[in-house]
């Protein structure tokens, strides 16, 4: 599953994006992430964000959103700086 929620700005944040363990490893995150990518350009926004945990747990997630494009950069919207979170941002124009 996954959903975009607008951040008011011309930009949203992917949120919920979770694949079941019994589906992992078979493609489906990366097909979702590529969904999300497509519907924000779409709705002609210009960039996605996304928290994740920083932890051994998250990191496979963390290296599909870099494969993907996804940078890391500051809290955003109304985040602040947490050391079990890493945030990410997508350019999409």
């Amino acid at each position: 599953m996954g959903a975009l929620s607008l951040l008011g700005d011309g930009t949203a944040e992917i949120k919920s994006m979770h694949t079941l363990d019994a589906a992992r490893g078979q493609g489906h995150g990366k097909a979702m992430l590529i969904h999300l990518i497509a519907a924000g350009r779409e709705a002609g926004l210009t960039a996605l964000y996304l928290e994740t945990g920083s932890g051994a747990a998250a990191e496979a997630a963390r290296a599909l959103y870099g494969r993907l494009g996804f940078v890391d950069c500051p809290p955003f919207g109304s985040y602040d700086p947490d050391p079990e979170s890493v945030f990410m941002r997508l350019a999409l124009d």
